[in-house]
C-alpha cells in the first residue's frame, strides 16, 4: 500500500512541476501566454483520453503493465525535457505528463480502495492524497529556485534518472493483492451499477466544476486586495496545506457518519468560505478563509471516491468504476477552466467565485438520491 502512497508523492509532484518550469524555459525559448493555456490543456485532454481508455478497455490491460507504462512515460518526458528547443517540444511533454498522471492516478485510487481496512475507506483514500498534496507543495516550492540555479536541463536529467530508477523498483515488487484479471463491466452493460454509483458520479461532475480552477484564479483574486504578486504564492502553498487537512477531517467525518453527511457539510461549507473570500478585507480573515477553503475543496474528494468504491458490487470492477468517475471528474474540470475564464474577461475575477459557490451547493443535490448508508 505505502507503494502507492509513494507513487502519488512522485505523480503529483512532476504534475505540477510542467506549468512552474514553463516561464524558467521561456529565457530559452518564447513561450506566447496562448501557448501556456493550450499546453496545460493538452495535459487535461491526454489525461481524458487515457481514462476513457481504462473505462472501455479495462479487460485487456494489466494494473501493474500499465503503472510501468505511466512511469516509463514520465521517463520520456523528462528527456524531452532535457533537449526541448522549442514549443513543439513542451507539447510533447505535456502529453507523457497527461497519460502518466492520468493512469498513475486512477489505478492507485482502484488499488488502495480495495487494500483499505474495512470502514476505512475514505481516511485510507485521503492519506493517499495527503501523500499527493506532500509532492504538490515539497515540488512547487523549490522546483523554481533548483532549475534557476541549475538549468532546466539538469533538471530533466534529475527527473529521467530519478524515474528510471523509480520504475526499476516498481518492477521488483510484488503485489500484495491482485485482482481478478477480467473486469465485469463492459460500456454497453455500464447500467449494471447501481443507483448509488451514478449518484457518486453525478457529484464528482459537480464538485469538480466547483472547485476545479479555484487554485489558478486565487491569485488574480487576492491581486484585488492589494496582496503583492509576490506574496500570492505563499498564500497558494497555504491553500494546498488546506488540502491536507480537509482530507483527513472531511474522511474522518465520513468514516464515522456517512459519506453523504460528510459531503454536504463539506460542500455548503465550500459555498460559504468562497463567498468569504469575495468579502473579506482583513489579512487574518483572508488567511484563515485560504486555509479553510483548500479544505473543503480537497475534503470532498476521498468522500467521493469512498462513495464510489462503495457502490460498485465487486472489486474486480474497482478500475472501470474509478475510470468513469476520474473521466467526469476531469472533464468537468477542463469545462470549469473555460467558463471561468470567459466569466473572468467578462465580468471580473469575482463571477469566478461567485460560480464555484453556487455549483459547490448545486453538488448536494445528487446526495439525496443516495440511499441511506
Amino acid at each position: 500500500m505505502y507503494f502507492y502512497f509513494f507513487l502519488n508523492f512522485v505523480n503529483k509532484g512532476l504534475f505540477v512541476s510542467l506549468p512552474l518550469l514553463i516561464p524558467v524555459l521561456q529565457e530559452r525559448f518564447s513561450v506566447s501566454p496562448w501557448h501556456i493555456g493550450a499546453i496545460n490543456a493538452v495535459v487535461v485532454v491526454a489525461s481524458l483520453v487515457v481514462i476513457f481508455l481504462l473505462a472501455t478497455v479495462w479487460k485487456y490491460g494489466d494494473r501493474r503493465l500499465l503503472l510501468a507504462g505511466a512511469i516509463g512515460c514520465y521517463v520520456v518526458g523528462s528527456a524531452l525535457l532535457i533537449v526541448s528547443t522549442n514549443v513543439a517540444w513542451l507539447y510533447a511533454v505535456a502529453v507523457m505528463v497527461g497519460i502518466g498522471s492520468g493512469l498513475i492516478e486512477t489505478l492507485s485510487d482502484a488499488q488502495i480502495s480495495r487494500l483499505a481496512p474495512k470502514g476505512k475507506t475514505a481516511q485510507t483514500l485521503a492519506s493517499l492524497g495527503m501523500w499527493g498534496d506532500t509532492g504538490r507543495i515539497l515540488f512547487s516550492s523549490t522546483i523554481v529556485i533548483v532549475a534557476l540555479a541549475v538549468g532546466v536541463p539538469l533538471v530533466g536529467v534529475i527527473f529521467a534518472v530519478a524515474s528510471a530508477v523509480f520504475l526499476v523498483v516498481f518492477l521488483k515488487i510484488k503485489e500484495v493483492k491482485k485482482s481478478p484479471p477480467e473486469a465485469g463491466v463492459t460500456i454497453a452493460g455500464a447500467s449494471r451499477f447501481s443507483r448509488e454509483y451514478w449518484v457518486a458520479v453525478a457529484v464528482k461532475f459537480f464538485d469538480s466544476f466547483s472547485s476545479g480552477g479555484l487554485f489558478i484564479f486565487l491569485p488574480y483574486l487576492l491581486l484585488t486586495k492589494g496582496i503583492e504578486l509576490k506574496e500570492t504564492g505563499l498564500l497558494s502553498a497555504l491553500y494546498f496545506f488546506g488540502y491536507m487537512a480537509g482530507r483527513k477531517v472531511f474522511s474522518f467525518i465520513a468514516d464515522n457518519t456517512s459519506t453523504t453527511t460528510a459531503l454536504r457539510l463539506a460542500e455548503v461549507a465550500m459555498a460559504v468560505i468562497i463567498l468569504g473570500l469575495v468579502y473579506a478585507t482583513d489579512m487574518w480573515v483572508l488567511l484563515a478563509l485560504i486555509f479553510m477553503a483548500g479544505a473543503c475543496v480537497r475534503g470532498t474528494s476521498p468522500i467521493i471516491k469512498a462513495m464510489t468504491s462503495h457502490a460498485i458490487p465487486h472489486e474486480r470492477d474497482f478500475e472501470r468504476g474509478h475510470s468513469i468517475s476520474q473521466f467526469t471528474g476531469n472533464a468537468a474540470g477542463a469545462l470549469n477552466r473555460l467558463m471561468c475564464g470567459w466569466l473572468f474577461g467578462l465580468f471580473g475575477i469575482t463571477s469566478v467565485f461567485f460560480l464555484s459557490a453556487v455549483v459547490a451547493v448545486i453538488a448536494v443535490v445528487p446526495t439525496f438520491f443516495h440511499s441511506k448508508e
